[in-house]
């Protein structure tokens, strides 16, 4: 089945984002009679360079893989399933910091572009990247687009690197208002990395569909000097007007959680939930320099 798919992609040169997707499919299969340790530990070899050591996890990715095999709350679902986290949302902080949600469908098929606003965002809500900005639904390849959606529908995230908490969402899609920011070029979003419900550090990408780079700054809006994965921008990026509120925010949701990240967008002054992740890079994406990785290894108090 999956050759034939592979040379129908090549015959209608069909995008690169439906590749990928391809390659989730493809994971999936691959990995499904692996055990999650023998993967976490393969995958880690791979994408680090160094073994895994799960018996005395010290660095910030050692305790990230050693979480995803260990701190299996099956409420952490909820969490990450972007549909069902808007009720956790509107508990723990309340309704106004939510994005407005336009439409929830269980497939494809239910989608009916012409029925929905001229821009938007198209997301779906059991796994990480699955997303389409609509800026002009007059302009958008909806053939490809929603070829890509029916592939990820058919996936299940957890398989890809173990990341537990995914394996049992319920795939959706949902639609939200389109959030613009011109300020900077792209929207920014705040990642706030909140240890044992205390947050300590802010990651912001920016030019992330031109040319990517990360910068990190502490709860004061100070720069530091580590990096993860990307390079740090020389351009200066204002501290968020709203950012003691965010702060509070990010504190309360993860109240009694070890480790995750909080995400949120600040437009026109308004903060709005962006998502909670609980495993950055998948727990692959290398600190440097190699001496923040013990420092932020050592923020998390695992049980």
């Amino acid at each position: 089945m999956y050759n034939k798919l592979k040379s129908l992609i090549r015959k209608y040169r069909i995008s690169t984002h439906v590749i990928a997707v391809y390659q989730l499919v493809k994971s999936h299969i691959l990995f499904l009679i692996v055990r999650d340790e023998k993967t976490v530990k393969f995958q880690y070899r791979k994408m680090m360079g160094r073994e895994l050591d799960l018996k005395n996890p010290i660095t910030f990715n050692e305790k990230i893989q050693w979480l995803k095999l260990n701190d299996r709350n099956p409420d952490y679902s909820n969490l990450v399933d972007k549909l069902e986290v808007r009720s956790y949302v509107k508990n723990k902080i309340g309704e106004q910091y939510l994005n407005k949600l336009y439409r929830v469908f269980n497939n494809v098929d239910e989608i009916s572009i012409d029925k929905l606003p001229g821009k938007f965002v198209l997301k779906t809500t059991h796994d990480s990247g699955g997303i389409i900005v609509c800026k002009n639904k007059n302009e958008v390849n909806w053939a490809t687009e929603l070829l890509k959606f029916r592939l990820r529908l058919k996936q299940n995230y957890y398989f890809l690197s173990r990341e537990y908490h995914y394996k049992n969402v319920k795939p959706k899609v949902i639609c939200e208002e389109l959030l613009e920011d011109n300020k900077y070029g792209d929207l920014l979003d705040f990642k706030i990395f909140c240890f044992n419900g205390k947050p300590s550090y802010i990651q912001v990408d920016i030019d992330r569909f031109t040319n990517h780079k990360r910068n990190f700054y502490d709860i004061n809006w100070n720069l530091m000097e580590f990096k993860m994965v990307y390079e740090n921008s020389n351009k200066v990026i204002e501290k968020p007007e709203n950012l003691v509120e965010m702060l509070s925010c990010a504190e309360k949701l993860s109240e009694n959680i070890i480790f995750c990240r909080v995400d949120f967008f600040e437009v026109n002054q308004k903060i709005i939930f962006g998502e909670i992740t609980f495993f950055p890079e998948a727990g692959y994406g290398k600190i440097t320099p190699e001496e923040y990785e013990i420092n932020l290894g050592e923020l998390i108090k695992l049980k």
